[in-house]
C-alpha cells in the first residue's frame, strides 16, 4: 500500500520487494529491488534485501557484492 501511494520512495519499493521475495517471486523482487536502487543509490536497504534473495537463488558471487554494496553504503547511518 505505501509503495502504491508514494511510488518513488526507495524504502518502500525494497520492502515490497521483500514481501515478493517472501511469496517466492523471485522476478517482481528483483525488479523492485532494481527501482529501489535506481531511486535511491545511497540507500543501503535494497541492496541487503538483493543480496539475500541472489543467496537463495544460488548466485553467490552477485550476492555478496550486493551485501558488500550494503555494507559500504551503511557505514555512516545510525541506528535510532
Amino acid at each position: 500500500m505505501a509503495a502504491a501511494m508514494e511510488p518513488q520512495r526507495s524504502l518502500f519499493r525494497s520492502h515490497l520487494g521483500k514481501a515478493w521475495a517472501t511469496a517466492w517471486d523471485p522476478e517482481r523482487a528483483a525488479k523492485e529491488f532494481a527501482l529501489a536502487q535506481r531511486l535511491d543509490p545511497g540507500d543501503p536497504t535494497p541492496w541487503l534485501y538483493s543480496g539475500l534473495l541472489r543467496g537463495q537463488l544460488n548466485r553467490f558471487n552477485e550476492a555478496i557484492a550486493d551485501l558488500e554494496r550494503s555494507s559500504a553504503l551503511n557505514d555512516n547511518q545510525a541506528v535510532f
